[in-house]
């Protein structure tokens, strides 16, 4: 994973729960959106396809890409109010992992998103707030096979920094 540093371009996948929303044969869980996806055979079918179209573009480019597992909504909190197992995150870390091809320089960063509405930065968490919601998925992510720990569209800073305090683990935030 350092030698991604000093590459001059980068790609990344974008927005896969956006492209998974339009797809009217699959239906999103409410609480955890796309996570679920996994244990379903359409679903992870739609993911995977979705998925290789971003590594395949990265083979032929030759360059090194990240990609993000679908766990953006994965909270202990909505896990549980999803009746999801709790070992989610780490089983679509392996989904991931299990689509990688052998070639190419794709790395499996493990996703990690805000309480509340991510447009609203008046529902972003405290820093203290942040560090107990989202400790449970950090720790789970983090002991898992992922190569890096992501967080996006968290709505405040205090909620965004939470995470680069709390990982007791060897993975980058």
């Amino acid at each position: 994973m350092q030698g991604i540093l000093s590459e001059k371009l980068i790609l990344t996948e974008a927005a896969i729960l956006e492209r998974v929303r339009r797809n009217k044969d699959i239906s999103l869980c409410s609480h955890v959106d796309h996570a679920k996806l996994i244990y379903s055979k359409t679903g992870a079918e739609s993911l995977k396809r979705i998925y290789s179209e971003y590594i395949n573009l990265a083979i032929d480019a030759k360059l090194p890409l990240l990609l993000a597992t679908p766990t953006w909504r994965a909270s202990s909190e909505r896990v549980s109010l999803a009746k999801a197992p709790t070992s989610i995150n780490e089983d679509a870390v392996n989904f991931l992992s299990n689509i990688l091809p052998k070639e190419g320089n794709v790395y499996v960063g493990g996703l990690v998103g805000c309480k509340n509405d991510c447009y609203k930065p008046e529902q972003g968490l405290t820093y203290k707030e942040s560090l107990s919601y989202h400790r449970w998925q950090i720790d789970k992510l983090g002991a898992s096979k992922a190569d890096y720990l992501m967080g996006v569209t968290l709505p405040a800073i205090p909620e965004a920094c939470s995470g680069l305090i709390l990982p007791d683990t060897s993975l980058r935030w």
